[in-house]
């Protein structure tokens, strides 16, 4: 019923704090008309200018951190809209890296979902996410994707992806096997 799955997902999971990264160009504006940030007639050149901003690459941590007070009051949730860079090279990966594992403190639970990402950023959300696990242990809940080129009679799969997270386990557990010659150390 949404244009957008992580807000769906968001009203299933009701979780403490709503993250949404996105570059300078994503389309930020959307995302806001979705909720009920369209109804403020206050907000309505701010959301033009977002649009604007967005179609020429140039959307502003300032602007986002401004209407994400906004989205707050609307979804009566922590939110934080962060801008990440595009991943071209390795240290705007890295980059990218830093700023997620910056949004959570140690032993947090996180539900991820890459569904509006450019194609190559899930790949590193999923990378990011298994130094999530290392470094902070974070729980990672679920593993999202809604498939919108998989939709057949008006539904939209949404596909859980924590089977790449589990992957990881075995490479550690054959590392190990490697090393020691037993699974079970």
């Amino acid at each position: 019923t949404s244009r957008f799955f992580g807000l769906e997902l968001c009203k299933q999971i009701q979780p403490d704090e709503l993250v949404i990264l996105g570059t300078t160009g994503s389309m930020w504006d959307n995302l806001l008309l979705e909720t009920e940030l369209s109804n403020y007639v206050e907000l309505e050149e701010e959301l033009l200018q977002l649009g604007e901003a967005a179609q020429n690459d140039q959307v502003t941590q300032g602007a986002l951190n401004h209407l994400a007070t906004h989205l707050q009051e609307v979804l009566g949730i922590r939110c934080s809209l962060r801008l990440i860079p595009y991943g071209r090279t390795q240290q705007e990966q890295t980059k990218t890296l830093e700023i997620l594992v910056d949004c959570f403190n140690p032993n947090d639970m996180a539900t991820l979902d890459v569904t509006h990402g450019l194609r190559h950023l899930p790949m590193l959300v999923q990378q990011s996410a298994l130094v999530l696990q290392s470094l902070k242990d974070v729980t990672i809940a679920g593993f999202h994707y809604g498939a919108l080129e998989l939709t057949e009679d008006s539904i939209t799969p949404v596909m859980r992806l924590d089977g790449l997270l589990e992957l990881n386990l075995w490479n550690q557990a054959l590392a190990i096997y490697d090393e020691s010659g037993d699974y079970g150390s």
